[in-house]
């Protein structure tokens, strides 16, 4: 879970639990003397059945700040009955909430990166040295237990860098402008860019429109898919213009649509995304920009260790069982098409492979 994720999980769930007023409520239950509702009042049925609605909807940073500080426990209906009476169960739920909502601020206000956030402020503001600028969040996918590489992160990196410089040119502004401010690691890794506006804004489009070609590309194979991702993106066009009407020389021309598919390359293998790509609803930025295997290694895992089998393109060390499965295949049962079929394919692959095994010449001398 990355740190911003959590700060939002939870204020999340501290303004649950404030705009509910549930810890107000469960320490009237707890002093209180109901009894309809089975002993539980109305005003705490009514609160606290909004809260579990609300719970409901989490992220899964707010579930999992809940579930640590124990406060998932209040969307058990069966603890709710503990409440009838002062029970130990009830008072230590009752101190959970009331810490949450009184402490949880200040959790976020420790985790908050002391960078990101002031700039993004003066931004907003448009005050201070940052003013005209923007930043730029680069969300890097992670696995499962499939680790990133050096060269994937770089790549990501060097693509942001490589659109960043195309549009600044573009835009007649230095490409030396852009920094990172912060970085944040979880479950999914982050970048944070700062840039100027007009340079940076190029950029977002730049990537959505990549983003829009994937998905209608997507049908395609991956190299073949990013080649044509590249060359209609509408920069190109744009370069092309500017080259025209004497805007840039057809030298530099040239290098920024090298650099517009050298970073499409790198930005759609390493599998980064940005957060407005990945607020579109309609398709899975995770899974379509999910990066290639070569830049992830898997976490070490000790109880597969031995049941490891080589995957289909690594060479067994002991060939000669390779060439036993072969020579064993039993062709006896097979028809005269069917002979016919499989010395057809045991050809291909000859040809294509430039070899064949000893089991497969024994098995075609066999016909």
């Amino acid at each position: 879970m990355r740190r911003k994720e959590l700060i939002e999980g939870i204020y999340e769930l501290h303004n649950a639990l404030v705009q509910l007023a549930i810890p107000e409520i469960l320490m009237a239950q707890l002093q209180g003397n109901a009894k309809d509702n089975d002993g539980l009042s109305p005003v705490f049925l009514k609160q606290v059945t909004e809260y579990v609605l609300r719970a409901q909807k989490f992220s899964p940073a707010a579930r999992q700040v809940a579930g640590i500080l124990g406060i998932s426990a209040l969307e058990n209906t069966d603890m709710w009955h503990a409440f009838r009476v002062s029970r130990d169960e009830a008072i230590e739920l009752y101190n959970a909430v009331r810490y949450a909502a009184k402490d949880l601020p200040r959790l976020a206000a420790l985790l908050q990166q002391g960078t990101a956030e002031p700039i993004e402020e003066s931004i907003n503001n448009k005050t201070g040295k940052y003013k005209g600028m923007r930043l730029l969040s680069v969300t890097v996918f992670e696995q499962g237990n499939r680790f990133s590489t050096p060269t994937r992160l770089t790549n990501v990196l060097e693509s942001i860098n490589l659109f960043y410089t195309t549009c600044a040119y573009l835009n007649d502004e230095s490409p030396d402008s852009l920094s990172v401010v912060a970085c944040d690691s979880g479950s999914d890794k982050s970048f944070d860019f700062l840039g100027i506006a007009k340079v940076v804004e190029c950029v977002t489009n730049l990537i959505e429109t990549l983003w829009d070609r994937i998905v209608f590309y997507r049908e395609l194979q991956h190299e073949q898919r990013i080649e044509l991702v590249a060359k209609t993106l509408p920069v190109i066009e744009q370069i092309n213009n500017s080259a025209s009407n004497g805007h840039i020389e057809p030298e530099l021309a040239e290098q920024l649509k090298r650099n517009v598919l050298e970073g499409t390359m790198k930005f759609v293998q390493s599998g980064a995304a940005i957060p407005q790509i990945e607020s579109r609803a309609h398709h899975d930025a995770r899974s379509l920009l999910s990066p290639v295997q070569k830049l992830l290694i898997s976490a070490p895992d000790e109880d597969a260790e031995e049941n490891i089998e080589p995957s289909s393109d690594e060479v067994p060390e002991d060939k000669s069982q390779s060439v036993k499965s072969h020579s064993q295949m039993n062709v006896d049962v097979l028809s005269k098409d069917e002979r016919e079929q499989l010395l057809h394919l045991l050809n291909k692959t000859k040809q294509e492979e430039g070899a064949v095994s000893t089991g497969s010449l024994e098995i075609i001398e066999e016909f």
